[in-house]
């Protein structure tokens, strides 16, 4: 869970995938914005936006690899919340919860959303992305194996303008933020 309080509002994002067993669950949200899959979500975020006068509770959902919520797992952007929900990132007003846009930004999952000098880099399991503010991709990169390290190192870091990952077989990797590598 996260709370956030942003320009008089509270805002609370739960990770619900575990309370999602029935439509009687879904009926609590006011809308819910999906990957459009046929499929049952694999990761299920639920969010309230509130003041003294003002409640508005919306779910986000994806059907590919399972994400939790974490630090890393959304941004705060002008006036905007991006957040990783399985393969996907969604762009909401971050007071009325609308949604401004949503993209499939890796082929399995998402684990983490990055702001670096104006740039944003979602760490994905099969793929490094840069985004613009718009959901447009501007470049991925792809390693030999998935971005997740099995000996206890951290798979991604963004250090002076540079993101340095490993992948699953201890391959290191350095771009700079135009997806270059370095």
């Amino acid at each position: 869970m996260a709370e956030i309080q942003y320009k008089g509002y509270s805002i609370i994002l739960k990770d619900e995938i575990a309370h999602i067993n029935g439509i009687d669950s879904l009926e609590k949200y006011d809308i819910i914005y999906s990957d459009d899959s046929e499929y049952a979500p694999t990761s299920f975020i639920g969010i309230v936006a509130e003041t003294i006068d003002f409640k508005r509770t919306i779910g986000i959902s994806a059907s590919m690899g399972a994400t939790g919520l974490h630090a890393d797992s959304y941004i705060i952007y002008d006036d905007k919340i991006l957040i990783c929900c399985s393969d996907y990132i969604f762009c909401l007003h971050l007071t009325s919860l609308d949604l401004i846009w949503k993209i499939k930004a890796d082929v399995i999952t998402c684990f983490g959303i990055y702001m670096a000098n104006k740039t944003i880099i979602i760490h994905g399991e099969l793929e490094i992305s840069c985004i613009d503010i718009k959901g447009e991709i501007k470049w991925q990169k792809s390693g030999t194996d998935i971005f997740v390290t099995n000996n206890g190192n951290t798979a991604l870091y963004i250090e002076d303008n540079y993101i340095f990952a490993e992948d699953w077989s201890e391959k290191k990797y350095k771009f700079d933020l135009k997806g270059n590598s370095a």
